[in-house]
């Protein structure tokens, strides 16, 4: 029983790193140092519609941490427009698990940088 105990432990150890290294794709960064990673294996597609898991992760001049968020996100991508679905952060473990608002995005913003990448992807 002990082993198998261990076994699973390792397992969940090792099985988000082969993720992350295989799923997150760096799709677009801002001039406050975030970068935005879309978890590739998340992208779902209906017609125009889209949804997809987006991560975001911004570290201070010092190096430090200082943003973490997951989202899951519904795109439109005749009207690039998205809405978040869910969002997590990852550093304070708050969740808002409501839907937020439609924004339509601007070109050449990050949001649309990765609404174009998602929208394009399979």
């Amino acid at each position: 029983m002990r082993k198998l105990l261990i076994l699973l432990g390792l397992i969940a150890i090792a099985y988000p790193l082969e993720i992350s290294a295989r799923d997150l794709v760096d799709v677009a960064g801002n001039s406050n140092g975030a970068t935005y990673y879309v978890w590739r294996d998340s992208i779902r597609k209906n017609g125009d519609i889209v949804w997809w898991r987006e991560e975001m992760v911004r570290y201070g001049a010092d190096g430090s941490l200082e943003d973490h968020y997951i989202s899951d996100k519904s795109g439109d991508c005749r009207n690039m427009a998205y809405r978040v679905q869910k969002l997590y952060n990852q550093i304070s473990g708050g969740q808002y698990l409501k839907p937020g608002n439609l924004y339509t995005l601007a070109p050449g913003s990050v949001g649309y940088s990765v609404l174009e990448y998602v929208c394009s992807s399979k």
